[in-house]
């Protein structure tokens, strides 16, 4: 029996000796592995902390911002001094012309004094051309009413341009003979007084054969184009 228990004993010792020997071999790769990881961080930080790289970044990033204030600064001085030279400039600008309104000037007078005549003459060339045209065409139209040749001086005054040429056409070219009854014909009345020949004169006319005829040859017109509105009506 006593043999049985120390062979029992034995194995017992055998199995805690391998688990002991087991629990000493795992602290050991933990430990290994461990080490790696700490060498491999180890060197990497190593690699990427480098002071002189720090300190040049620091370095630029002054530098940038030192040169970012001295181009605002720059920018904002010659701005004022454009502006100030810009003012400069209108301030002497208007300090010669007032110097020159002040001193009489024979030619500036001159030729103030031309352009204004030059514009008053072409002013009213414009509107005597205007007017001539007007009654050329009122005049033309002398078979229609005299709303109808109202209206007449009225665009022909407006496209002076157009009827101008158009009457020397006809009159140099197609032999026309022109027909003048008076500035613009509107009433066949006479006047009587010499106040009333002022004023109404240039609008009153005296009816003759080819004013009649005119209106004759507006009346057939007219008929014409009612005979055939009523043959298309029906």
């Amino acid at each position: 029996m006593s043999q049985a228990l120390d062979s029992s004993d034995t194995n017992s010792n055998i199995v805690l000796g391998t688990s002991s020997s087991i629990d000493s071999s795992a602290p050991t790769n933990t430990s290994i592995f461990t080490k790696l990881v700490n060498k491999v961080q180890y060197v990497t930080s190593k690699s990427l902390d480098d002071p002189k790289a720090d300190e040049f970044a620091r370095q630029k990033a002054i530098q940038d911002s030192q040169d970012k204030a001295v181009a605002d600064r720059t920018a904002k001085a010659d701005a004022e001094a454009n502006k100030k030279a810009k003012a400069d400039a209108e301030a002497n600008k208007k300090a010669k012309d007032l110097e020159s309104r002040r001193h009489f000037s024979i030619s500036r007078a001159t030729g103030n004094a031309a352009s204004g005549i030059l514009s008053i003459f072409g002013f009213f060339l414009l509107t005597a051309v205007m007017l001539y045209s007007g009654h050329l065409v009122a005049n033309r139209d002398i078979g229609y009413n005299a709303p109808f040749r109202l209206l007449s001086f009225l665009y022909g005054s407006l496209f002076f341009i157009y009827y101008i040429p158009m009457g020397l056409y006809d009159i140099y070219v197609n032999k026309k003979r022109l027909i003048y009854y008076t500035f613009l014909p509107l009433s066949t009345y006479e006047p009587t007084g010499d106040l009333e020949k002022f004023f109404l004169k240039p609008f009153c006319y005296t009816e003759n054969q080819d004013s009649q005829a005119a209106k004759m040859a507006v009346e057939a017109l007219y008929s014409k184009a009612f005979q055939k509105s009523q043959i298309k009506t029906s």
